[in-house]
Formats: structure tokens, sequence, C-alpha cells
């Protein structure tokens, strides 16, 4: 069930770089330090790059809350025959899987 997350609560500014575009992220976490919700920038305010990452985001972040697991979403994005992925979702969603944000975002936290 989806509840309410506090007002207030933890959360990480990730910029990276998909193609040749720039986002910035920032990954909000419930009190239990879990990933619950996604920010997701690009290009201009009102471009249709950063309106398309807006809710791009926004669906990611209902999945999180509704109880989907990141690397769950992270399998189902497309990947290049390499396996790298595709597009700026899965990639971040490799960011976070890799290189363990959550862990990071508890200990500044602290």
């Amino acid at each position: 069930m989806r509840k309410r997350l506090a007002n207030r609560r933890g959360g990480l500014n990730v910029d990276f770089t998909c193609g040749s575009t720039r986002f910035t992220a920032l990954l909000g976490y419930d009190e239990r330090n879990t990933l619950r919700e996604v920010f997701l920038r690009a290009g201009k305010v009102g471009s249709d790059v950063n309106i398309s990452m807006l809710e791009a985001a926004i669906a990611v972040s209902f999945a999180l809350q509704w109880g989907c697991p990141a690397d769950a979403m992270r399998s189902a994005m497309p990947r290049r025959t390499d396996g790298s992925p595709e597009g700026p979702i899965g990639t971040l969603l490799n960011l976070i899987a890799e290189q363990d944000l959550q862990e990071l975002t508890q200990e500044l936290l602290r």
C-alpha cells in the first residue's frame, strides 16, 4: 500500500550523462533510508526533454512507492548489445545499483 512520504526526508543529488544530454536526479528516501522517489531534470525548463524526464520520474516514483524494486525496473529497461542501458532511466537505475547510492546517502544523513 502506498503511504504519504514525510515532508522532510533525506535526498541525494546525482549528475550524470546519457548520450549527449546531461541529467540531474534527486533521489528521495523514506525514514528507513529506502529509495522512494526520483526527480529527474534535463535541458531547459519547459523543454520536451525536461517534461519527458519529469513524467518518467513520476512513474518510477510511483512504482517504488507501490513496492516495485528498483532492480526489477532496472532489468526491464532497454539495453544495447554490450549490456549498457539505452536511456536515462536505465542509466540512473544502473548508477543506483552499481554505486550503491543508498549506502552513500545513509552516510551523508548521519
